[in-house]
């Protein structure tokens, strides 16, 4: 598993803005816009080190794909994040701080009636440095091969699976699962994209290593806080 989320660096040597939808940062520090918090932009700048926000699925999959993996399922990921043995967060089960986490970093322009606890360390806030480019540790990490970073909060991830209900058939056969994936588009809701991991909009409720939503499988504004990282099978 990637030991972080894909950068705006990253994707920008796959991807100028040109082949897949996606939004750039708007210039803007106020957070009026809701481009204001999307990190693209299609030359290098103050953001390289920021996880990309406001990419399409097909974007992020293509990309990882390119790097010979894909994005990560719902189960790699919550598997992960929960440290291999079901803890609510990667360290266990107290609720994250301002510095164990990117969290609750809103506060400004469209964002201001939102309650947040974490001063961001500058307007309008949202996404930090990637916790490999971080200045400082952060505690939401695992020790595997190496370090696997921002498994609590920053960017929202993209996950390959189709969402689907926790009752519904993928989700609710019985037995043991391997390695199990969603393949098919949710009986009640559609075509729609999972994610997982919380981010710099939420608190620690919604950053829980269980935690998971969904929003329509078309391109929006609300991936102004969704990134994504990718997978790929280890080798022998």
């Amino acid at each position: 598993i990637g030991a972080a989320e894909v950068t705006v660096a990253d994707y920008r040597s796959f991807d100028d803005g040109s082949l897949y939808p996606l939004e750039a940062w708007s210039g803007g520090q106020s957070g009026d816009a809701w481009q204001d918090f999307c990190t693209f932009t299609p030359t290098p700048g103050a953001h390289e080190d920021l996880p990309v926000l406001c990419v399409s699925y097909e974007g992020a999959r293509a990309y990882c794909q390119a790097h010979g993996g894909d994005l990560t399922t719902e189960a790699q990921f919550e598997y992960v994040a929960s440290a291999l043995e079901s803890r609510r967060y990667v360290w266990g089960t107290d609720e994250p701080s301002c510095e164990d986490a990117v969290l609750m970093r809103a506060g400004y322009g469209i964002f201001e009636d939102v309650a947040e606890n974490c001063e961001p360390p500058a307007a309008p806030g949202g996404a930090e440095a990637v916790g490999t480019k971080a200045p400082s540790a952060r505690r939401d990490t695992l020790f595997l091969a190496g370090f696997v970073h921002d498994l609590v909060g920053n960017a929202t991830e993209m996950a390959r699976d189709q969402w689907n209900r926790q009752d519904e058939p993928c989700w609710s056969a019985g037995g043991v699962f391997v390695d199990p994936e969603c393949t098919e588009p949710s009986p009640a809701d559609g075509d729609r994209i999972v994610f997982r991991g919380g981010s710099w909009v939420v608190g620690p409720a919604n950053a829980m290593a269980a935690w998971r939503s969904h929003i329509p499988a078309v391109f929006t504004y609300q991936g102004l806080d969704l990134g994504f990282r990718c997978t790929r099978r280890a080798t022998p």
